[in-house]
């Protein structure tokens, strides 16, 4: 935490073009950071953007919080031990920025695109291949409900057009614009992060989430979990996971243990026309 301040380089690129491009004190992918750092480092540089009531941000800016990937219970900095309480610090973090987004001079011009890497094959009641994805702007339709289909090229080319920019490949290119989220007239009124309130007790770390000592801040109700720290710690153990980079272990066995872990005896679910999935919740009965 505070790497800036302590002059403590953390953030790397991989290509030399990106160099003078990447904030050196930018964390990257460790499970062991809760998001709330890597939210505080990415603020501090945008607070400096939008001084003075002026917006100079960049015309794109990825930024990666990740923490609703899970894992590495044993070791969290801030003792966020069970997979709810790191997808609380990523729901936390992605909300402060839209927070410091939506109250500075940047918002009438920023749409903020939000999307998992990818599925990880978690089959639901209707596809394997689902995935969330989230638009945050003044300029996206309030109150409405978008039927359209779309999926990543989408997004790609929507922020490529959005962008003045060509296609990179010939997939974006025949993609459809997400055109049906957005409206012709904005809606400036910001957001205010909520803080999640299981952030606001043991066993995380009390000086993660400051706003859980304000009481004008904004709380949600604690979750209670089904299983604490040690349980996740041990099944990790016995179904050898590992966490030290993406995409390391076998997404079914991985999603079978988070429902376990998070929804006890309910039936796995059964994606539609999966005949493995099927027999897994029959099985699971």
């Amino acid at each position: 935490r505070n790497a800036y301040a302590l002059h403590v380089v953390e953030g790397f690129p991989l290509k030399l073009a990106l160099k003078e491009r990447t904030d050196p004190y930018f964390r990257g992918w460790d499970l062991n950071e809760p998001d709330e750092y890597r939210f505080e480092e990415w603020n501090r540089e945008f607070a400096g953007m939008t001084k003075n009531g002026v917006c100079n941000m960049p015309n794109f800016e990825p930024l990666l919080l990740m923490m609703d990937h899970t894992g590495d219970f044993a070791t969290q900095a801030a003792h966020l031990n069970t997979p709810e309480l790191e997808v609380s610090s990523n729901d936390h973090a992605v909300g402060q920025v839209i927070d410091a987004v939506s109250h500075s001079a940047c918002w009438s011009s920023t749409a903020v695109f939000i999307i998992e890497d990818d599925s990880q094959n978690g089959p639901d009641h209707v596809d394997a291949h689902r995935s969330v994805a989230f638009i945050a702007s003044p300029w996206v339709r309030t109150n409405a409900i978008v039927h359209t289909n779309y999926n990543t090229t989408s997004m790609l080319r929507t922020i490529e057009d959005l962008l003045g920019v060509q296609p990179l490949g010939l997939q974006d290119a025949t993609a459809e614009p997400m055109s049906d989220v957005f409206a012709t007239k904005p809606n400036l009124q910001p957001y205010n992060a909520i803080v999640p309130g299981d952030l606001c007790r043991s066993p995380v770390d009390p000086k993660l989430a400051p706003a859980c000592f304000n009481p004008s801040a904004r709380k949600s109700s604690a979750y209670r979990p089904l299983h604490a720290g040690a349980w996740w710690e041990r099944q990790s153990q016995e179904n050898h996971l590992v966490w030290n980079a993406p995409d390391r272990n076998d997404p079914a066995v991985y999603n079978k243990l988070l429902w376990t872990g998070i929804m006890g005896d309910k039936p796995y679910p059964a994606a539609a026309g999966s005949q493995e999935a099927s027999r897994d919740s029959e099985s699971s009965r």
